[in-house]
């Protein structure tokens, strides 16, 4: 968080080694809504190619929550030809949707374990995980 929050219009960072693919994201939170039994949060790169929502609602037995990552640009035609050349020609080792799956799942396992056991991952240094990443 540039900002250090996360309201709309918050900066934010996104920055992950993922099987030696680096992926570092900035962008904008677009919308934030929060009470005291739900929250969203949108997120959108600054390259307007990736959004990330984050959404949670208390349930009787604890809570419900889910992460949506949509990648590619929205506008019409133009869109279906960007996403054709960014996707499939220009970025095609880092839009490896089963990588990207398999990275969701990851995650959802350690969010499930930070929230019903409060284990978290461990931790490892930016600068290991940078050798060797592209």
């Amino acid at each position: 968080l540039y900002n250090g929050n996360y309201h709309a219009g918050s900066k934010v960072r996104f920055r992950e080694i993922v099987m030696g693919l680096d992926y570092d994201v900035t962008g904008t939170i677009k919308e934030c809504e929060q009470d005291e039994n739900h929250f969203r949060i949108v997120f959108q790169s600054d390259k307007k190619t990736a959004f990330i929502t984050f959404e949670g609602k208390r349930t009787e037995t604890g809570c419900h929550f889910s992460h949506t990552e949509a990648f590619g640009m929205t506008t019409p035609v133009i869109g279906a030809i960007m996403n054709f050349l960014i996707f499939k020609v220009f970025f095609r080792k880092k839009a490896n949707w089963q990588l990207i799956r398999d990275d969701m799942i990851l995650d959802n396992k350690y969010l499930s374990d930070i929230l019903t056991e409060g284990k978290y991952p461990e931790r490892i240094p930016m600068d290991k995980l940078l050798t060797g990443a592209k």
